[in-house]
């Protein structure tokens, strides 16, 4: 299966798309550049009107709605058979919409799949149960318990090394900027899931 690329409405993106085929969210469609959007989607009240043109296909949505056009792009990719799924421009914008952003990747494991968020240097997933990453020795790495509590039974090549660390949305600083020692990591987590931030060098 394909990978699918969702692109946000970020005012920023700098990071090349990686994924065969993109959905565009509304004004998500203006970072594109050597890309062709194959589906544009949302209310497009944030649009310019000669954009339009650029997707293969378009899907509009009524601008008084109850989701955000990310929320839409998501359920849509999902409801069209795409598992692994790269949102991108996750963390740029407006503060109230950052945290609706992060909350599609909780939304996708809800509904059966997978999602990262991208945007420069940084790279985002929801973490449970067994978790892996690649990178690099001395990349950064925060565990961000953001929704729920997290227990996080032990870790593997992390300069503070996790064991059994309690982790709760009212102290998020608790996981904050660890580093890699090797060209991997592994956590184990006992009980709820975190945000990994995985800063790229």
């Amino acid at each position: 299966m394909k990978k699918c690329a969702i692109v946000l409405n970020a005012p920023k993106l700098n990071r090349a798309i990686e994924e065969d085929f993109i959905v565009c969210a509304d004004g998500g469609i203006k970072h594109l550049k050597d890309r062709v959007a194959d589906i544009l989607i949302g209310d497009f009240d944030s649009l310019k009107s000669d954009l339009k043109s650029s997707a293969k296909y378009t899907v509009k949505f009524p601008s008084e709605k109850n989701s955000s056009d990310g929320d839409i792009a998501l359920r849509w990719a999902i409801d069209n058979g795409f598992k692994d799924i790269a949102v991108y421009g996750i963390t740029e914008g407006r503060q109230d919409h950052i945290l609706c952003n992060l909350s599609l990747l909780t939304l996708a494991k809800e509904l059966g799949a997978t999602a990262v968020g991208k945007d420069d240097n940084l790279d985002i997933y929801l973490a449970s149960k067994e978790f892996k990453l690649n990178g690099k020795s001395g990349d950064t790495v925060s565990l961000i318990p953001l929704f729920e509590t997290a227990i996080v039974e032990k870790s593997v090549n992390l300069y503070y090394p996790l064991n059994n660390l309690e982790l709760t949305p009212q102290n998020l600083s608790r996981g904050l900027s660890n580093l890699m020692t090797d060209d991997y990591f592994e956590i184990k987590i006992k009980k709820g899931s975190v945000f990994v931030f995985h800063y790229l060098q």
